[in-house]
């Protein structure tokens, strides 16, 4: 420890009211030009000649420092975010030293390489928020830290830290201050380690050999969950309190959840051992006292509940009987605390313990997912009384403790870091078709979800009296009217969430007739129209005459003398037909017939110079119906050419 504290240097600069920013990487208005930098390296010594108290905005990217990044003054280090901006530190040495108490770290992620070691933050008096801390490389005895903490007190908030589970490696390495360490997620050989200092731990995911161990201090865990199931190494402990000459190790733990691997056969929930060197020396003090308590927790999927080590009775020191070694003592104390862990490793002698718990399986909702089922026997099963100082009012998720978890009117906290929050079940309903005729099938469908992670059953009743279970059914009712299915579905702790789906059922619709009308037969005869006149043929023996119908129809137009006439003056008179011709015609639409004169004809004409003629008109429409017309007209002969 000794180089690590020899890396400390007390040269802080009182800081300033004011702040000043220094940017790598960015552009922010609030830097000066001459305060922007392209790298961290570049930028550290302006940050530490500065007289007021520094921002150090660093922009999003992927930094590398060659060599330990060294903060002589109180400085705010401000990343683009956790996401984003990442910085790489040096083989064997630290990344950043925080050396001036009140500096800060936010959205700032480190990477450790090495190896030779490495080092994430040196910490005095410093406070780190939202910045992970990852090691690529792997698991050896070159040591891993990912914070070491001395001198005045500092804050550790919702940080992730990933480092190899063997070797040598340390999440959070507190020598002799006073921590802070809340909502932090740390993997690591030995996950939090506090080392003659306090240390207080909320609201954290702790994983390795090792969760939480605390050498001749205090470790104080509060609703945090540890996993020790990283490792194929024995012997190792969730909590572990070790004490040396003369020195007392305390881990004063409680809402913990303490999961593990069952197959590691010297695994255990709590350990506590007493170091003894052995010496007899006069100058030596072996009263040496390493204690872990436990207190409404849970131990799961762990061989051995606890092990105490080093309550052996005192050795002899003769021939110098003046000299005595005094009494070590390991102690385990558990409170309250349910567990799946039959074995128990303990020495004889001077060791103590007091175990207040019951055996069970704890209830979780899944092997993943330590959260309590309704039904688990750890809800409501704490200690009774209202929460005592420094027992935290959240749980794990900051969930609030204390719930009535078992709904019986009375609240009393849980066993192990999550409070069952008795959260009734989410639920939707519906039904297609919404109506129809008697024997129609509705199918009712619905949803259901549970806040608490719990699995739900689904049970359908009817207006008949009829129960169904499943979550999506099919019914159908022969009576008209309106008809309900209420859907009911409980989680595993019994809280029940009800919805309703309506349907009606109808008259069945009536055969459409269709009348089809007898059709009318049209028997109304065309009625054309012929226009009378003097009309004079042509020499080509073409008269053009005229008539109009007021529907469409098709017929014959012909003319004839008015009166009998002799073509040869010996001959009988006799009436004369001109000629015919046929025509089509629509209504609105008057029609122009060239009728031709035959031969004869003409040539009468001719002669006589002008005819009085009889007009006739036959037409049928589309039905057949006949029409007929009659008209009088004057042809008159072609005029000679001169």
């Amino acid at each position: 420890m000794a180089t690590l504290l020899g890396m400390i240097s007390l040269l802080a600069v009182p800081a300033s009211a004011q702040a000043v920013d220094i940017c790598v990487n960015r552009t922010d208005a609030s830097c000066a030009q001459e305060d922007r930098y392209p790298d961290i390296q570049s930028a550290v010594s302006d940050v530490n000649d500065e007289t007021a108290r520094p921002r150090l905005l660093i922009g999003e990217g992927d930094y590398v420092v060659p060599s330990i990044v060294t903060f002589t003054r109180t400085v705010d280090v401000v990343g683009a975010g956790r996401t984003k901006t990442f910085v790489t530190g040096p083989n064997g040495n630290y990344t950043f030293n925080f050396n001036a108490a009140g500096s800060t770290m936010t959205d700032t992620s480190l990477k450790l390489v090495g190896t030779g070691g490495s080092f994430g933050v040196l910490m005095t008096g410093s406070s780190v928020e939202r910045s992970d801390v990852t090691s690529k490389m792997p698991a050896s005895t070159n040591p891993h830290y990912a914070f070491i903490v001395a001198g005045t007190d500092s804050v550790i908030k919702d940080v992730t830290i990933t480092l190899p589970n063997q070797g040598t490696s340390v999440g959070i390495y507190n020598l002799g201050a006073t921590t802070t360490i809340e909502n932090v997620r740390s993997t690591a050989q030995i996950a939090v380690y506090n080392v003659s200092g306090f240390t207080t731990v909320r609201q954290s995911d702790l994983r390795g050999p090792y969760g939480a161990r605390s050498d001749n201090g205090t470790l104080k865990v509060s609703n945090t969950r540890i996993r020790i199931d990283e490792t194929p190494v024995t012997d190792e402990a969730a909590l572990f309190a070790l004490a040396g000459d003369g020195d007392k190790a305390l881990v004063d733990a409680d809402h913990v959840t303490i999961v593990g691997a069952p197959q590691v056969a010297g695994n255990v929930g709590a350990a506590a051992h007493a170091q003894y060197t052995g010496s007899c020396l006069a100058s030596d003090n072996q009263t040496g006292s390493a204690t872990v308590r436990l207190t409404n927790s849970i131990i799961d999927d762990i061989p051995n509940r606890f092990h105490m080590q080093g309550c052996q009775a005192p050795p002899d020191c003769s021939p110098d009987p003046a000299v005595s070694p005094g009494v070590r003592s390991a102690n385990i104390r558990m409170d309250t605390v349910r567990y799946q862990a039959f074995g128990a490793r303990s020495n004889s002698g001077g060791c103590n313990q007091f175990l207040n718990g019951s055996f069970g399986a704890p209830g979780f909702i899944s092997d993943a997912d330590q959260r309590l089922r309704g039904s688990s026997g750890a809800v409501d099963s704490g200690k009774p009384g209202v929460l005592a100082p420094g027992e935290g009012d959240k749980d794990l998720l900051g969930k609030p403790r204390i719930v009535d978890g078992d709904g019986n009117g009375s609240a009393v906290r849980d066993l192990g870091a999550y409070e069952y929050q008795r959260q009734a079940p989410t639920v939707t309903a519906a039904v297609t078709p919404a109506s129809g005729p008697p024997g129609t099938t509705f199918r009712f469908t619905s949803t259901g979800s549970d806040a608490d992670g719990e699995d739900v059953s689904f049970v359908w009743t009817f207006d008949d009296g009829v129960a169904v279970q499943g979550q999506n059914v099919e019914k159908s009712w022969s009576s008209l009217g309106a008809h309900s299915a209420t859907v009911q579905v409980k989680d595993d702790g019994g809280v029940v969430t009800t919805r309703t789906a309506d349907v009606t059922v109808v008259d069945p619709p009536k055969p459409v007739v269709t009348v089809v009308p007898t059709p009318v037969p049209d028997t109304t005869a065309p009625v054309i129209t012929l226009t009378g006149g003097t009309f004079t043929v042509s020499a080509k023996r073409v008269v053009k005459l005229k008539l109009s119908c007021n529907e469409t129809a098709t017929g014959v137009l012909s003319a004839k003398s008015a009166r009998k006439v002799k073509l040869k003056r010996r001959a009988k008179a006799k009436i004369l037909s001109l000629g015919s011709k046929a025509y089509s015609c629509a209504p609105g639409a008057p029609v122009t017939v060239s009728l031709k004169l035959s031969a004869a004809a003409f040539k009468y004409l001719k002669k006589v110079k002008r005819l009085k003629v009889a007009l006739a008109a036959t037409g049928k429409d589309a039905a057949g119906n006949a029409g007929t017309a009659t008209g009088k007209a004057t042809f008159k002969a072609p005029r000679k050419r001169r």
